[in-house]
């Protein structure tokens, strides 16, 4: 489950027990941003749904969730932006993501 803040960051992936796993922060070495995202998609039930989400910061870290597949989409900010957040469609599993960027 992807949580947000009322602006839109991304507070965290949360487990099912509602664990943070991943917030923006300010580490003792600057302010940590999410770089790219990496998804990998399946089929599920007849459709293909997202199966594992991982994120990379500047700083050169990454936290993921999910079971990896072989069909994998990277998103990457451009230079002088991050990833901001994500929109989309989710019931029991999610149905559509797509990737929010703002100017750093």
């Amino acid at each position: 489950m992807l949580t947000y803040n009322i602006a839109g960051l991304p507070e965290g992936i949360s487990t099912t027990t509602n664990t943070p796993l991943l917030a923006p922060t300010l580490a003792p070495y600057g302010l940590v941003h999410v770089q790219s995202a990496t998804v990998t998609l399946g089929q599920y039930n007849g459709r293909t749904r997202l199966f594992s989400l991982s994120l990379s910061t500047n700083q050169g870290r990454s936290i993921g969730a999910g079971t990896p597949t072989s069909e994998r989409y990277i998103f990457t900010a451009p230079t002088g932006w991050h990833i901001a957040g994500f929109t989309g469609r989710a019931g029991d599993e999610i149905d559509t993501l797509g990737v929010i960027y703002r100017k750093q």
